[in-house]
């Protein structure tokens, strides 16, 4: 701005500058105007056009700046804002894994483990848990069994099965 400003001050003694030598003109020559005098006051119209004109150009320029400052105003705001949200989206979302990661464990509470149970060709793990439930004196029926499966054993036992019964028995 500060460069902006040394023009506008150049432009207004430029004027000044002009309006003194006008008066100087007139009084020398006592407002008769010869020749000379004629190509002088020609000379400071034309003169007095350029600086208006700088002058008009000068005011576009610093409207245009003015605006331009504005405009960066505004985006370092929005910035400001994004980084806020950011911030808040990224609290949000360690939330909700947390609350998923509880869900789940919650989830797993009703899963039973049997290890070491031998594996048998084309068993049914739903049959197995049916039975099993039998001998440990529980009515289980396969419809209260959501999910029975087999699961990778970490030694070289039989795979335990994993099983998922729908409501909690004690």
């Amino acid at each position: 701005m500060s460069h902006l400003h040394g023009l506008g001050d150049l432009v207004v003694a430029a004027a000044g500058l002009l309006q003194t030598h006008e008066r100087a003109a007139q009084q020398t020559h006592g407002g008769l105007l010869g020749h000379g005098a004629a190509l002088q006051a020609h000379a400071l119209v034309v003169i007095k056009d350029e600086v208006k004109a700088i002058s008009s150009q000068f005011n576009l320029i610093q409207e245009s700046y003015q605006v331009l400052q504005n405009e960066h105003h505004d985006l370092k705001q929005d910035v400001v804002k994004l980084q806020v949200d950011i911030v808040e989206k990224d609290d949000e979302i360690s939330e909700l894994r947390h609350s998923i990661n509880k869900q789940q464990q919650w989830c797993r509470q009703s899963n039973i483990e049997i290890v070491g149970l031998p594996e048998a060709p084309n068993e049914n793990p739903k049959t197995l848990m049916v039975e099993i439930a039998k001998h440990a004196g529980l009515e289980l029926s396969f419809d209260e069994i959501e999910f029975a499966h087999r699961v990778q054993p970490f030694k070289s036992t039989p795979k335990p099965t994993c099983d998922k019964v729908k409501r909690p028995y004690h």
